[in-house]
């Protein structure tokens, strides 16, 4: 059983640094609510720190043009893990109110 824990701490350890390292925005929520954001996430939300992301609701970083009913429905089901599409994309809006 050590040896299996070891070799998934040291998986554990390189999907980490990938994500670190990744120049792609990548946050991981719980309900909508972040729970981590990897360095490239801080700088383009223009916060100081990963820390300052934690708690915050994801959708307060959607873009006004995905914030109609219909997608914004779409995408707490899909949070939610009920049925719904499992991968959505829609523009975000970032520092100083750049959409992309």
């Amino acid at each position: 059983m050590g040896i299996l824990n070891k070799e998934l701490k040291e998986i554990a350890h390189r999907y980490r640094s990938i994500v670190d390292h990744s120049h792609q925005m990548i946050v991981i929520h719980k309900n909508g609510k972040i729970m981590y954001g990897n360095p490239t996430a801080v700088q383009l939300a223009g916060v100081k720190q990963a820390s300052d992301l934690i708690g915050k609701s994801i959708f307060d970083f959607v873009h006004i043009s995905n914030k109609e009913k219909k997608a914004m429905n779409r995408n707490r089901k899909v949070i939610e893990n009920q049925r719904g599409e499992a991968f959505i994309e829609y523009k975000m809006v970032l520092t100083e109110s750049i959409a992309f």
